[in-house]
């Protein structure tokens, strides 16, 4: 049973923030962005829970759930990436959309002619991880060559502390995923309960964030 429950978590868990949001309503544009990607998580991940559920009832794609994972790939990396511009983490020499629309493109490729869109993308998500990781020490480099030392509460700082943790954590997890998959299945569905622990400390964090002490980013 409480198996069970963890291979649902990427559903419940999302509503935990989602629900805090909705109480705290905070008038901060990256934490909207925020909500948006946790929306668009909630959608997909319940139509893939939904999709394992009710499989013998579906038929054709609708009886699999990869491509929602893919689809939550896509999200979880423009969001975050507008989030990072958002909060003023951005190169001089490149723009924060044309790293998404590089991300687009390339997932594009990948997905017409060498990977199943149908079928999960290690490929994809590996990018995913990069580009992601890549802003999160951007943005803690920055925080490192700040002068003042400002200890008022930052819900940019523990988001993106959540966002590391999820990323760097399961990047090998993402790289190798299709590999396990086909020679270690037992292994591989034991490798993604561990990848829904991670994300329910990913999603606390985010609740942590939106339930802060930041007057100015709430009402």
């Amino acid at each position: 049973m409480l198996l069970e429950v963890l291979r649902c978590a990427e559903s419940w868990t999302v509503l935990i923030p989602l629900i805090t949001f909705l109480i705290k309503r905070p008038i901060s544009k990256p934490l909207r962005i925020v909500f948006v990607y946790l929306c668009a998580a909630f959608v997909l991940h319940t139509m893939a829970n939904l999709s394992i559920f009710f499989y013998y009832q579906l038929s054709g794609f609708l009886k699999y759930n990869n491509w929602e994972y893919n689809l939550h790939s896509l999200a979880i990396t423009v969001c975050f990436v507008l989030f990072f511009q958002s909060i003023g983490v951005k190169s001089r020499w490149l723009s924060s959309y044309w790293v998404i629309v590089f991300f687009l493109v390339v997932s594009a490729i990948i997905f017409l002619l060498i990977d199943d869109f149908f079928l999960i993308s290690s490929k994809v998500f590996a990018l995913e991880g990069l580009i992601l990781l890549i802003y999160c020490m951007y943005f803690f480099f920055q925080k490192l060559k700040d002068e003042e030392v400002d200890l008022d509460f930052d819900p940019f700082l523990i988001i993106v502390t959540g966002l590391a943790i999820y990323e760097s954590v399961n990047f090998f997890v993402f790289l190798f995923y299709n590999v396990l998959m086909t020679r270690a299945v037992a292994f591989a569905s034991s490798v993604w309960d561990f990848h829904n622990v991670i994300y329910i400390a990913f999603c606390l964090l985010i609740t942590y964030a939106f339930n802060g002490r930041a007057r100015s980013l709430y009402r």
